[in-house]
């Protein structure tokens, strides 16, 4: 009598379900980081060049406005950028006669009726750009001393 055999199972080869589940599901979560950096750096992209652009305008608007030799404070909007500038002279405080300073030997004091033709101003400029970014710059300026 012949006794029944089973016919051998060889393994074959593939994935299981379970198998390719994981790996898609890795997949999207990898392709989901990969997404979000993204957006992140678009964003940083965008925030840096918008500095930048602020920063340029910044500097055009204190060469433009500190050529007019004014004082005081002034408004306005250029570009879609809002602008603020003071200007007013700085004030030199002499040092207490009892201190001296090594830069006393190259200062020459004024003579009656001279006049200093060259005046140190103090520059504030705030400017904010049209997302509500703003930046501040404070700089010093020579310019003409009103007679």
């Amino acid at each position: 009598m012949s006794r029944a055999t089973r016919p051998s199972r060889e393994p074959q080869s593939g994935f299981t379900l379970l198998e390719v589940l994981v790996a898609l599901a890795l997949l999207a979560a990898a392709m989901a980081a990969l997404g979000s950096l993204a957006s992140a750096g678009r964003r940083a992209n965008r925030a840096e060049i918008e500095r930048v652009e602020l920063a340029q305008v910044a500097r055009r608007l204190v060469n433009e406005l500190t050529e007019r030799n004014f004082t005081g404070g002034s408004t306005g909007a250029a570009d879609g950028y809002a602008w603020r500038i003071d200007v007013e002279p700085m004030v030199a405080v002499a040092p207490p006669s009892e201190q001296s300073s090594p830069l006393d030997a190259f200062r020459k004091p004024l003579t009656a009726g001279q006049q200093a033709t060259w005046v140190p101003y103090r520059v504030n400029l705030r400017v904010t750009g049209p997302t509500g970014v703003s930046a501040e710059i404070v700089t010093v300026r020579l310019g003409k001393a009103a007679l």
